[in-house]
C-alpha cells in the first residue's frame, strides 16, 4: 500500500473479523470505517484492516453517512468512488458535492464487500 494519502481502519468488535459465509453469495464482509471531517472538499484514502480472500471482490459498496444515528441538521452529499482494492486495503475517493468546502462532520462510510457472483 502506498504512503500518499491517510490510513483508516475497518471498525472490528471484540477483535472479530467483519465477514460471514453467506450461502449463494460466499464470502461477505459488512462492516464500516470513520473517515471523520475534512478541511479540503476532496479526500482519498485507504481503508486497511481487511481479511479478503481476493484482490478484486466482485462487488464493494460504500455509502457516506454521519457517525451518530440522529438527525444532526446536516445537508452534506457526497460522491465516493473505489480507486483500487486488494487483499487487506481499498482506496477510497470522496468529494463534497453540495460545497466547495469541506466537512466538519465524523463521517462514516458503511462497506459491504461480496468476493465473488454467480452467474
Amino acid at each position: 500500500m502506498p504512503a500518499e494519502t491517510d490510513a483508516i481502519q475497518v471498525h472490528q468488535t471484540n477483535g472479530l473479523a467483519p465477514f460471514a459465509f453467506v450461502p449463494g453469495l460466499g464470502k461477505v464482509t459488512n462492516t464500516f470505517a470513520i473517515v471523520g471531517p475534512s478541511p479540503a472538499n476532496e479526500k482519498t484514502f485507504f481503508i486497511t484492516g481487511f481479511q479478503l480472500g481476493t484482490p478484486i471482490p466482485a462487488v464493494v459498496l460504500l455509502q457516506p453517512r454521519q457517525s451518530v444515528n440522529q438527525d444532526m441538521g446536516f445537508h452534506d452529499v457526497f460522491a465516493v468512488q473505489v480507486i483500487e482494492t486488494a487483499m487487506d486495503y481499498i482506496k477510497v475517493h470522496i468529494k463534497r458535492l453540495d460545497s466547495a468546502y469541506g466537512w466538519g462532520q465524523d463521517l462514516r462510510l458503511d462497506i459491504l464487500i461480496i468476493e465473488h457472483t454467480n452467474n
